[in-house]
């Protein structure tokens, strides 16, 4: 496949576009197109770092080389070997491919200042990035369309658009709205998001690179949690895949590696900004957060453990949680992943009140359960 130089056109006056033309594409989209705020054009890098970065796992995946008809960044091309062992050593269905690069350049600028930027959505791991770097320092907040916004895509973007920019205006830190049609380019189950959003945000980052000189990835990791097997969620490899896509121009890094994310929801509880526009919700229908999907009932239960859940009463139905309490621990005793395994024992280090039964459920032998749930179900108890 080649991918050529970007065209950046003005689409009106409040957004422009910025599209990579691809050639011998085994794609049914014919280029790669972002959509963002005309006053941040002068952001925009010319280089195709961000496509290359974007569309690199779909072309693992399809076996298909790419040449770059456009400039590169040396760096990020020293580095690619070393990225494509990284993502096949956790997703062995990829393909090792050759990529050939036109012109490869070094800095495009002269970075006088530390302009910073994160990504956030409201979410505890952005919220925890904030109040630990602090706003005030953070010249930019990117708020993408990459396809964490599953199949209600467009629709659900501007609906998280609008709560996330309330938040971001009282933080008083510009919110650039970028969006694009990569998630057309990830159109199987190893491509699903939860296994490749590092890259896919960090494109854009890389396409604002001619502005940004400093790009913190809110992690959700522990550093305590990397590690190599295969099909985790990209976030695993977080300390170590991240800080290899910086080029000359930008420096990418994680940040909250550091801190669990129980630590992370304790952090925010001091960040006022969170009580009105903490969103975890992974429900694709909700306006706000439906306080029934798993990450709901675990960051509630996390702030009940907490004892802050009087704080967070306008954006959770802590009723809900109350009625569904002893399903909740259940769940989290039945999950063997680290943040839960972290709540639980945070519970019975506070000697919070953990329903009996939530332990006695979570050991019934496997063959038995789906008997159990649906004689619950009944009963009208789950």
């Amino acid at each position: 496949m080649i991918i050529h130089a970007p065209e950046i056109q003005h689409v009106d006056a409040e957004q422009c576009k910025i599209s990579f033309e691809l050639g011998d594409s085994p794609f049914t989209e014919s280029s790669l197109t972002y959509y963002v705020p005309v006053q941040q054009q002068q952001l925009l890098s010319e280089s195709v770092d961000c496509v290359l970065i974007a569309l690199l796992m779909p072309c693992m995946a399809a076996n298909e080389p790419i040449i770059l008809n456009g400039h590169l960044s040396r760096r990020l091309f020293t580095c690619l070997p070393t990225i494509q062992v990284l993502l096949r050593s956790v997703y062995p269905e990829l393909n090792i491919i050759p990529i050939t690069a036109e012109r490869l350049i070094g800095a495009s600028k002269e970075i006088k200042n530390n302009i910073i930027a994160t990504g956030f959505s409201g979410g505890v791991d952005s919220f925890a990035t904030v109040a630990d770097i602090k706003a005030e320092n953070i010249e930019y907040f990117l708020f993408n369309n990459v396809g964490s916004h599953g199949g209600a895509g467009e629709r659900l973007f501007e609906q998280r658009y609008k709560l996330v920019s309330k938040c971001a205006a009282q933080l008083k830190t510009p919110l650039l709205k970028v969006n694009s049609n990569l998630d057309l380019f990830y159109d199987n189950e190893l491509l699903n998001f939860v296994y490749n959003h590092t890259l896919r945000n960090v494109s854009v980052a890389l396409l604002l690179q001619q502005g940004i000189n400093q790009f913190y990835y809110a992690s959700a990791y522990h550093l305590s949690d990397f590690q190599f097997y295969n099909r985790p969620t990209i976030a695993h490899l977080d300390p170590i895949l991240l800080p290899l896509l910086s080029t000359e121009n930008i420096v990418v890094l994680p940040h909250g590696t550091l801190l669990t994310r129980f630590d992370k929801t304790k952090l925010i509880t001091n960040f006022p900004d969170s009580y009105q526009y903490l969103d975890v919700c992974v429900d694709e229908e909700s306006e706000k957060n439906c306080s029934h999907c798993y990450k709901c009932r675990r960051t509630m239960a996390t702030l009940d453990i907490l004892g802050k859940r009087e704080l967070y009463k306008e954006v959770f139905d802590f009723s809900l949680y109350d009625k569904k309490k002893l399903n909740v621990f259940y769940e989290l005793y039945s999950d063997k992943a680290p943040m839960a395994v972290e709540i639980v024992n945070f519970a019975k280090k506070s000697n919070y009140s953990i329903p009996f039964g939530a332990l006695l459920m979570s050991k019934i032998p496997s063959k038995v359960k789906p008997l159990y749930r649906g004689l619950k179900r009944l009963s009208g108890r789950v």
